[in-house]
């Protein structure tokens, strides 16, 4: 039982530093997206 427990619970941290990365992902995305609509060319 105790090595389920643990399993989930590193299932549950990779769920939330993957939830962490698309968020950071987003912005990077966005960020480039405004660079290149800033630019003139």
């Amino acid at each position: 039982m105790r090595r389920i427990r643990r399993i989930l619970e590193r299932k549950r941290n990779m769920q939330k530093w993957l939830e962490k990365w698309d968020a950071m992902h987003d912005r990077y995305v966005k960020e480039r997206e405004e660079l290149q609509a800033s630019k003139p060319f």
